[in-house]
């Protein structure tokens, strides 16, 4: 009897195990980081490379109507993509300075992927849907 008492003990552990909200927690920030490396290849998204023809990628992230200052070390190019359903499009201001203070280049409003090469930047404002 003591034999099943404990086996069902040890059945409802792992149960609440499963069911705990660091797994929940665990899974909701995969799905941010997912979200914000743009790693579906749908909706906004800003990715930033080492080139100025957009052939070798550093990173990527989606922008958001926030504007804030996003800086790296160095890029020479973005591929800026917007969505087309709701039409909405991402923009970018690019600055030689890490503050967004000195800027450089502006990549325009785009829907559809477009590249857009300058000299060395070292930060940038991206927008969407604003």
């Amino acid at each position: 009897m003591r034999a099943f008492a404990f086996l069902g003990l040890a059945l409802q552990a792992a149960f609440l195990a499963q069911a705990s909200p660091v797994a929940e927690v665990d899974a909701a920030a995969a799905a941010l980081e997912e979200r914000d490396s743009c790693s579906n290849g749908a909706g906004q998204c800003v990715t930033y490379y080492s080139d100025s023809d957009c052939s070798t990628a550093l990173g990527s992230f989606k922008p958001t109507c926030e504007g804030n200052c996003f800086q790296f070390a160095s890029f020479s190019s973005l591929g800026t993509a917007g969505t087309l359903l709701p039409p909405a499009g991402t923009d970018c201001e690019v600055f030689s300075d890490d503050n967004c203070q000195s800027k450089i280049a502006d990549t325009g409003n785009h829907i559809p992927s477009e590249c857009t090469g300058f000299s060395t930047a070292r930060s940038m404002r991206c927008f969407y849907n604003c």
